[in-house]
């Protein structure tokens, strides 16, 4: 793995105004850049290439009374100062015509609120979820098939009883239209028909289908069809279940079944096809487009709904013909689902949940979810109460509060209080979704949207700029935001509400189509965050969501003030456990977090002296943040798809309980009985927050610390815990002594540097050698681990480009592995499940913090900064060998 080249410091600023516009955790791929950002880019870099900061001169004078309180002391650097843009001197703003008005205007909707949230062992492993005809109770079916009040939200009833066996897992579920019964069907081909009124199963059949994946009731609730994996159809008598007709259709693994007709069947897998049940014959293929297996049919059978790639297609049935399209709206591995009235869409994935306009596209609301997957969902008949299952069998139910009250169902969450605007203090999670969720504000009429992030959004619409700058500051303004000015990104229009900074980037790509770039910065405002100040030379550049400026300091003095000095005002320094890279020699980049504000530092050399140093700060927003002690530090973490956390604190057990008892709820969490658990060596706190699930794990480590652990464990974490978390369940295992060669005491012969040690996955050591032949060097290798009691056993064919070698002893296995790259340098890599990585291993080479004590299976904390500081010290004043 190649090492990561650090930027210029022109690049490094335009690199740091993309993550304030845009792209927020690394581990998600950024949006590619439009001209829009390249201009804005370029004018960053012209600030940067000045020793005085570029400010417009409406706030100039404010902004270096600022910089120069922070110069003076660091205590001063944490006052607030005058946010940036401001507001400008004239605004010219055009006023809408009502033809723009009308082409504009948008739903309103009152958003779903979670109104009830259910957890037992009742409901078993939870693959389908749907509303009964009567509208007062909901089957959940997967490993069983039961049946559960709406109003009460307690069992009914047990149609199927649990069932380990694979073969027994329902694979098949639908609802009739018609009358009050259901049919089920498992792997195995048995197919259960259900009175629901009576509780009572009334038929059962074995089919002869094999491999079935899914089955379909027709709307006058006559047939049955099922469909297996291999496309064979079987069509039986609803009431008798004895088979109709059968017939092989032109598609493998669908997924996706449904009747549009009496006798005609939808079919969904890599096309959308319709076919006449009675004669077996395809009616029509609807798309050559590559599609996703997702479906669904409005209640008055009018309007057909399919995954694309890219969009959701909607169908006229009666006209036969393409209506339309719902773009930005992702269809893979999705559940769709109209409401009665065929006004509402919901668009389940496994990680959240779209509620969408049905005329229009607009997505009116956007539930997150985490921790748990979304397998179903089923919306009450008549009502816009959705039910929502998961796989672990949580269920929770959302609708508007009137038809909760009615239920005697109250929203589960108060509302959110944002943070005052004059705070210093980034704002959470909760709040910045309460200020604004990029992802639902309006777009222009017909926009072609991209897949779009918590915090940005990007798409292109059939306007120009300045409809699109009309747009949005009448839309913004509707909703509290005033626009502000900054006259060095003139291609951007800012609004403000509350202290939070909206950025709106258009740009013409095409005479007739523009890009629009929509993000959110942070409410913290970056100048108030501690510098090196002992060591400042310069401010390069200075600006609401980033700075730079230049130090006169040794590249460890830099990192390890950062981890005094940050941490000391509340910013907790991160590891990441997802996409963990090479650090560069000469640099660092490191990463902090406060609420749900990401700080990254960029540190590198400057490119017009090479005796000083260039620190970046750029701050960018998360929607995975959790709370964590003030005196943890650092710790590995990590916001993908879930909140992913391993961090100690000097709590005690009964402290870090307290805190996180308070902190979760002070944030929105509320507590899960199901899954708490409260011992003297360990603590589980499960809770919920809206669709999202996480459970805090505690447990005493030894030294006055308790380890604290969040999601999933990740196999890049270094930190080995006694306790192993699945799901939400965490379980004992018992770990005998390893036998082994210890990664520390490997021999390394004819390196070139300190070899590289990685922990994750089992763990390896990278090794970059000199011009030796490879031939020669693996007999050395054989003699030496000889004498060390390991065996050799040469794997392939040896060459001087390539040479392997599998040392063995006992049950324990190292892989010797050297080759010669496309450049001609020689390299070894050493692994397998014989390499011990318990002994600490000395640094040779000035290496980050984070890596000194992931090298050393030290747990994630600051405690052993000033023995790391010591050692490297040590090691930068030792003579360099010749």
């Amino acid at each position: 793995m190649e090492s990561r080249r650090l930027l210029d410091a022109h690049q490094l600023i335009g690199l740091c105004c993309l993550l304030c516009l845009g792209c927020g955790s690394p581990s998600t791929s950024p949006t590619a850049a439009t001209p829009s950002n390249d201009t804005s880019v370029a004018a960053e870099a012209s600030k940067a290439s000045s020793s005085q900061p570029q400010v417009p001169s409406a706030r100039k004078k404010s902004t270096d009374a600022a910089q120069t309180n922070q110069s003076k002391s660091p205590d001063a650097s944490t006052a607030s100062v005058t946010q940036v843009p401001s507001q400008p001197d004239e605004p010219t703003i055009a006023t809408p015509t009502a033809e723009q008005l009308a082409r504009w205007k948008h739903a309103s909707f009152d958003p779903l609120r979670l109104l009830a949230f259910h957890e037992n062992d009742l409901s078993g492993q939870v693959s389908f979820v749907a509303a009964t005809n009567d509208g007062k109770h909901y089957l959940l079916g997967g490993t069983k098939l039961t049946l559960w009040d709406l109003e009460s939200d307690e069992q009914v009833h047990e149609f199927i009883t649990a069932n380990t066996n694979e073969d027994e897992r329902l694979i098949g579920f639908a609802v009739s239209p018609v009358g009050d019964w259901c049919a089920a069907m498992n792997a195995s081909g048995q197919l259960h028909r259900f009175d629901i009124q009576a509780r009572k199963e009334t038929s059962s059949k074995e089919t002869k289908a094999k491999n079935p994946t899914c089955i379909a009731i027709s709307p006058d609730g006559k047939e049955i069809a099922i469909i297996t994996r291999v496309g064979e159809v079987t069509i039986l008598n609803a009431d008798t279940l004895e088979q109709k007709s059968s017939f092989k259709v032109d598609a493998r693994d669908a997924t996706g079944l449904q009747y549009i007709a009496p006798s005609v069947l939808i079919l969904a897998s890599d096309a959308i096809s319709s076919w006449d049940t009675s004669s077996g014959k395809k009616i029509k293929t609807y798309s050559a487009e590559k599609l996703q297996p997702a479906t669904a049919l409005s209640s008055n059978g009018k309007e057909l709904v399919f995954g694309t790639n890219e969009s959701l297609q909607r169908w006229n049935l009666t006209e036969d013909r393409a209506i339309g399209e719902y773009r930005g709206v992702p269809t893979q591995n999705s559940v769709i689902r109209f409401t009665s009235d065929g006004l509402l869409i919901a668009v389940a994935t496994g990680s959240d949940i779209r509620i969408i306009d049905a005329v229009t596209g607009q997505i009116l609301q956007l539930i997150d979810a985490s921790g748990s997957t979304i397998c179903d969902v089923s919306w009450i008949p008549k009502t816009y109460l959705l039910v929502v299952g998961t796989d672990e069998g949580r269920t929770r139910i959302w609708g508007r509060p009137v038809e909760g009250k009615a239920l005697g169902l109250s929203p589960l969450h108060a509302p959110i209080v944002v943070a005052n605007a004059d705070s210093n203090v980034p704002a959470t999670v909760a709040e910045n979704l309460e200020v604004v969720d990029v992802r639902l504000l309006p777009k222009l009429p017909d926009a072609k949207a991209q897949p779009d992030d918590f915090n940005s959004v990007t798409y292109s619409a059939p306007v120009g700029v300045e409809e699109i700058t009309t747009f949005y500051r009448h839309s913004l303004g509707e909703r509290g935001w005033q626009e502000a000015s900054d006259l060095t990104t003139p291609s951007t229009i800012y609004f403000q509400k509350n202290g939070f900074l909206l950025a709106i980037s258009p740009f013409n790509e095409q005479p007739t189509e523009t890009s629009v770039s929509i993000s959110m910065a942070s409410n913290y405002d970056v100048r108030q965050t501690p510098k090196l100040d002992e060591f400042l030379t310069e401010t390069a550049h200075s600006s609401h969501s980033t700075i730079s400026y230049k130090v006169s300091a040794s590249l460890l003095q830099i990192e390890t003030e950062l981890l005094k000095r940050l941490p000391s005002v509340g910013w907790t320094s991160i590891v990441r456990l997802i996409n963990r890279q090479d650090e560069p020699t000469d640099g660092r980049q490191l990463e902090f977090i406060k609420n749900g504000t990401i700080l990254r530092v960029w540190v590198q050399r400057d490119n017009e002296n090479a005796a000083l140093f260039v620190v970046t700060y750029a701050v960018s927003l998360s929607k995975q943040a959790l709370p964590i002690p003030p005196d943890a530090g650092l710790m590995e973490w990590d916001d993908n798809r879930e909140a992913q956390m391993v961090a100690t604190t000097s709590l005690n057990l009964q402290e870090a309980t307290a805190f996180y008892a308070d902190a979760m709820k002070r944030q929105g969490w509320v507590p899960r009985e199901k899954g708490r658990r409260i011992d003297e060596d360990v603590v589980d706190l499960p809770f919920y927050w809206g669709q999202r699930d996480v459970t805090i794990a505690l447990e005493p480590i030894g030294d006055g610390l308790v380890r604290i652990r969040a999601g999933r464990y990740s196999d890049y974490s270094w930190q080995k815990p006694e306790l192993e978390v699945a799901g939400d369940s965490a379980t004992d295992i018992k770990t005998a002594p390893e036998e082994g060669l210890q990664a520390a005491d490997l021999p390394i012969l004819h390196a070139v540097g300190a070899p590289t040690y990685e922990t994750e996955r089992g763990g390896n050591i990278r090794i970059e050698l000199e011009q030796v032949s490879l031939l020669e060097l693996s007999k050395e290798y054989e003699a030496v681990m000889k004498t060390m009691g390991w065996s050799a056993s040469p794997f392939g064919d040896p060459t001087e480009d390539s040479v392997n070698i599998h040392f063995e002893k006992g049950a324990k296995t190292i892989y010797y592995e050297s080759s010669t790259d496309p450049r001609g340098t020689k390299l070894l890599h050493v692994s397998g499940n014989g390499l011990l990585w318990s002994k600490n291993i000395a640094s040779k080479e000035l290496i980050s913090y984070s890596n000194w004590l992931r090298n050393n299976q030290f747990p994630a904390t600051l405690k052993r900064l000033g023995e790391f500081q010591t050692q490297m010290e040590k090691l930068l004043m030792s003579p360099k060998p010749d």
